[in-house]
C-alpha cells in the first residue's frame, strides 16, 4: 500500500492530465467500434 502511494505522489501533474487525456480518447474509440458494430 505505501509502495503505491510513493509512486502515485512522485507522478508529475502533467504525467497525470496526460494519462487522463489517453484513458478518454481510449474510452471514445471504444464506443465508436461498439457503435459501429
Amino acid at each position: 500500500m505505501s509502495k503505491k502511494k510513493v509512486i502515485t505522489s512522485s507522478v508529475t501533474e502533467s504525467e497525470k492530465i496526460g494519462g487522463t487525456i489517453i484513458e478518454v480518447t481510449n474510452v471514445k474509440i471504444l464506443m465508436d467500434i461498439s457503435k459501429r458494430n
